[in-house]
């Protein structure tokens, strides 16, 4: 991921239910929008219904920047993938790459989460990663879609 210049990191309390998300807050990469809310530059880890591109809104508490909702959607839907198979991680991220998607990943690479643009056809996408699952090779999860 590469950090834009003027970029603050707006952070998300996060739910955690039976340890899921791993963590209780999340930091995402925002760029301050000419309308004083800021502009998601980089993919949610566990922010649920939140995508690249959205708009939100924050207030800052001792320097921290939080956020307080989602202002507008952009248009673009994140997934979250977890692969059981190490062998496919690389050939998946390439071929999602090649259906036009963006991806980044943690933890070794073995979670990875997964912007589907606007542009991008969601059901394509759905039917490819669908596929590993049945496999038993990952599984993934919807977090945020702005398809239709």
């Amino acid at each position: 991921m590469r950090v834009l210049p003027g970029s603050r990191k707006v952070v998300f309390d996060l739910e955690v239910v039976d340890d899921y998300p791993p963590v209780a807050s999340e930091g995402v990469w925002c760029t301050l929008a000419p309308d004083g809310n800021f502009r998601v530059d980089n993919l949610p880890f566990y922010v649920p219904g939140l995508a690249l591109g959205d708009t939100v809104s924050a207030e800052e508490e001792d320097g921290v920047l939080f956020a307080t909702g989602v202002v507008a959607q952009a248009g673009h839907s994140t997934l979250r993938i977890a692969f059981f198979d190490e062998s496919v991680v690389e050939g998946v991220r390439s071929t999602l790459q090649a259906m036009g998607c963006a991806w980044e990943s943690m933890k070794g690479g073995s979670f990875t989460t997964v912007d589907v643009p606007p542009d991008v056809v969601y059901a394509d996408v759905l039917a490819f990663l669908s596929t590993l699952a049945d496999a038993d090779e990952l599984d993934y999860e919807e977090s945020c879609i702005q398809h239709s």
